[in-house]
């Protein structure tokens, strides 16, 4: 029986041992995210990492609420936008499968195109 209480209690200390930090909370989310429009259909957002101890593993970026991608480092670059709309970007960390709340929103509206308003169109029936 002595035997027996001594693996019980060794199991119960297993059961108790004390967990790393850092996997038993997920990551400080990213600090200052900023969103800079380059074209008319591509913003490039980029962010910090929190303020804890490790390093994330990757990084998911939120474009609206939706996940659009991810990214190893501080830069994600999105395509395929719509010229004169508004996006809001946010981030999340990712480090031993736990992931941070999302970063503050960085949010951008998309210029307009050069090429369209700087298009002239003549009337119908007008010489060129």
């Amino acid at each position: 029986m002595a035997g027996r209480a001594a693996l019980l209690a060794a199991g119960a200390a297993l059961l108790w041992a004390p967990v790393p930090a850092t996997a038993s909370h997920p990551p400080a989310p990213p600090r200052d995210a900023y969103a800079e429009a380059k074209r008319p259909d591509q913003v490039v957002v980029t962010w910090r990492a929190g303020d804890d101890s490790g390093e994330p593993e990757r990084y998911t970026v939120l474009r609206d609420g939706v996940e659009v991608g991810q990214s190893e480092d501080g830069r994600f670059v999105d395509e395929w936008l719509l010229e004169r709309t508004r996006y809001e970007y946010s981030v999340r960390a990712e480090r031993d499968g736990r992931e941070s709340p999302g970063s503050a929103p960085a949010r951008i509206t998309t210029p307009a195109s050069r090429a369209f308003s700087r298009a002239s169109f003549t009337r119908a029936g007008s010489r060129s």
